[in-house]
């Protein structure tokens, strides 16, 4: 059977249009999606044992945190770069309440935020009102950051065992079906926890990525020629491409805050409004 020249050219152009494509799938493919082959069982739970013991330690050594940085985040149609000042007395018990203050440049602040046992209260100088929700999460307020203060607050002082473990790992302990990932981190499936998905650890046991499977995604990156087990910079990114980084400058441990450090300055008859008056 001969074969014509231009059907052979065809069938060469089909093929390597057929590579191109199944590049670009690869491509978009997230760590979680190629992490199939199952961890060496002896290496993950030494992982794991390492993620619990370095996470021991930074709680034991937790308290007040004041952390300077800056947040640069976007949408659809908008990026913003933004000054944060987040602090907060670390309580072993219970963070809140906590502070975030939110500036486009120095003195000029474009949200206070105050996050207590009962929700969010947010001052936002330029409306002359103080919004409130029952959802913590700063999502509400229209920053892509899919977390509570209370979990960035862990997050930036290293206290993930809090977040991404269970106190009842003897009944499901997440080793038994992890996946090995790239560049010898182990990817661990995490239930009934606070931020629920796939975690990703390296050989030292610290978190270098997760998600909650569905919608985000967390990729954290630490402090170059450090043993420091905090973040240098956290990037969260939607599914459908909103994302935002948060770039530690400083974290210091201070004083223990007073009540009135962690309160909301605002002025006298300001109006308290539900957030979602202003969506």
């Amino acid at each position: 059977m001969s074969i014509s020249r231009r059907s052979l050219l065809s069938r060469t152009a089909y093929s390597g249009l057929l590579c191109l494509i199944l590049v670009a799938l690869t491509a978009c493919i997230r760590p979680t999606e190629i992490a199939r082959i199952p961890a060496d069982p002896i290496a993950a739970k030494e992982t794991w044992t390492r993620f619990i013991n370095t996470s021991a330690r930074t709680e034991a050594a937790s308290g007040p945190f004041r952390l300077n940085g800056t947040l640069y985040y976007s949408g659809n149609e908008e990026s913003q770069r933004v000054l944060v000042y987040f602090w907060g007395n670390g309580d072993k018990e219970t963070p809140l309440p906590l502070r975030l203050d939110i500036l486009m440049g120095q003195g000029s602040v474009m949200a206070a935020v105050n996050e207590v046992s009962h929700g969010l209260f947010i001052h936002v100088p330029r409306d002359e009102t103080v919004y409130y929700t029952e959802d913590n999460n700063l999502l509400a307020f229209d920053v892509p950051v899919p977390f509570s203060l209370a979990d960035l607050a862990m997050l930036v002082t290293g206290r993930y065992a809090l977040l991404f473990a269970s106190p009842d790992l003897e009944i499901a302990p997440p080793f038994h079906n992890a996946a090995q990932g790239e560049d010898g981190t182990i990817l661990y499936t995490v239930a009934d926890v606070p931020l629920a998905g796939k975690i990703s650890l390296d050989s030292n046991g610290l978190p270098l990525f997760w998600t909650d499977g569905k919608d985000w995604t967390l990729t954290i990156e630490y402090w170059p020629d450090s043993t420091r087990p905090t973040p240098r910079k956290l990037h969260m990114q939607h599914a459908k491409g909103r994302q935002a980084t948060l770039i530690v400058r400083t974290l210091d441990h201070t004083a223990p805050f007073t009540p009135k450090q962690l309160q909301l300055p605002v002025p006298s008859q300001t109006p308290l409004v539900p957030l979602a008056a202003r969506q």
